[in-house]
């Protein structure tokens, strides 16, 4: 496959994944998603210059 059919496949799945948000066929969508998939908000905190603002132990919420 090349680059361009590649990426004409991804975009037609996004364009595909948006006409079925867009007409509330939330089953539908949910079917195109992986079973393994991870949905995750990490909590960010107020740091000294450099150093990570995200924490890797604690987040808003974690579903699978």
């Amino acid at each position: 496959m090349s680059l361009l059919e590649l990426e004409r496949e991804i975009a037609q799945f996004f364009f595909r994944e948006a006409e079925l948000l867009d007409s509330n066929r939330l089953e539908e969508w949910l079917e195109l998603l992986a079973e393994d998939i991870a949905y995750e908000m990490p909590l960010r905190m107020t740091r000294e210059r450099g150093q990570p603002d995200i924490s890797s132990q604690m987040g808003h919420f974690s579903e699978d």
